[in-house]
């Protein structure tokens, strides 16, 4: 039995774990990002460029820099990956 306000934590992408490892804290658009995402109990756990694109735009409504910022910190993920 779960006890009380005790709540299942959501599964976290290696985007997600990436980006808040890298940036929380940062004083920078990819810091604000970083810190919503960290937040997001909701945040997809597919680490899916399409997945994550659609959530912010479509369940989130976020904004055009809102997006620029994933755009980029998505390619330095992709780029250190494949690094």
């Amino acid at each position: 039995m779960m006890r009380y306000m005790e709540r299942e934590k959501p599964k976290r992408s290696a985007f997600h774990r990436w980006v808040v490892k890298c940036f929380l804290g940062h004083d920078d658009p990819a810091g604000d990002l970083a810190y919503d995402m960290a937040r997001d109990d909701f945040f997809p756990e597919d680490d899916n460029y399409d997945a994550v694109y659609d959530y912010l735009v479509y369940q989130r409504e976020a904004s055009q820099e809102c997006i620029d910022v994933f755009k980029a910190v998505w390619k330095m993920y992709e780029e250190r990956a494949y690094a």
